[in-house]
């Protein structure tokens, strides 16, 4: 088990504990002053005691360049769209609308957040031809299953592209996008209401379905909602 030694504080005995590689661990003896540090297999030796504060030789974290690492995967995720825009696997289904959506959301939040309009410019660009490959496909493969039910947030990062970035002369059809994922997807408004219809009571859906009316009114300011859901559930 080692002899113990007398240390000055708790953390004197981790520190040394982590400058072992052969330490996997650590007791202190704190009933009284002064403290006594033991290392290695100390662990069988003290147990019996009530006064121990044991530990484990979890190493120092190291530092984590964060933005180095969002950097390289926004770089990564540019290269590789498809020269007709989609970002992401292939697919062929009205499911596969889904996934790529959450890349479109990180992206416009790097876009957000860099202070750099050519980074911005980038981003949201990829953003805008992915959309509006989307539309195209969205005429002959309609949403399905989770982009059925979460057609608000694809909407909602249509918006932000709107709102926020250069679109060309796209924004005529990114609103007949936005009217496309409306019709298309689950009618949260009838869920919300009655219970019935085609969105469903899957918790995470529900929580994202909170804001499809806020989401639509945006886009369709005259739209009616069936009893007024929205204040409803505030």
């Amino acid at each position: 088990g080692g002899q113990g030694y007398q240390v000055a504080s708790i953390e004197s005995c981790r520190d040394d504990c982590r400058s072992r590689s052969d330490c996997y661990g650590f007791v202190v003896s704190n009933c009284t002053a002064p403290l006594t540090c033991w290392l290695k297999g100390a662990n069988g030796k003290t147990s019996a005691m009530s006064c121990r504060c044991y530990g484990k030789n979890i190493p120092k974290p190291l530092p984590v360049n964060i933005m180095g690492q969002v950097e390289k995967y926004i770089a990564y995720i540019l290269s590789h769209q498809s020269p007709d825009g989609w970002l992401g696997p292939e697919g062929h289904s009205g499911e596969d609308y889904w996934g790529p959506s959450n890349v479109l959301q990180a992206l416009y939040q790097y876009a957000e957040g860099i202070d750099d309009p050519e980074k911005f410019q980038k981003a949201s660009q990829a953003v805008l031809l992915h959309l509006l490959e989307q539309k195209r496909r969205m005429a002959t493969t309609p949403l399905s299953s989770w982009a059925k039910v979460r057609w608000m947030d694809m909407a909602l990062t249509v918006e932000w592209l709107i709102d926020r970035a250069d679109v060309g002369g796209h924004r005529k059809e990114l609103l007949e996008l936005l009217g496309m994922l409306h019709d298309q997807g689950a009618d949260w408004e009838q869920w919300f209401e009655h219970w019935t219809g085609d969105a469903g009571p899957h918790n995470v859906n529900n929580a994202q379905g909170l804001k499809s009316a806020a989401v639509y009114h945006r886009y369709n300011q005259s739209a009616r909602y069936e009893g007024h859901s929205m204040p409803e559930l505030s």
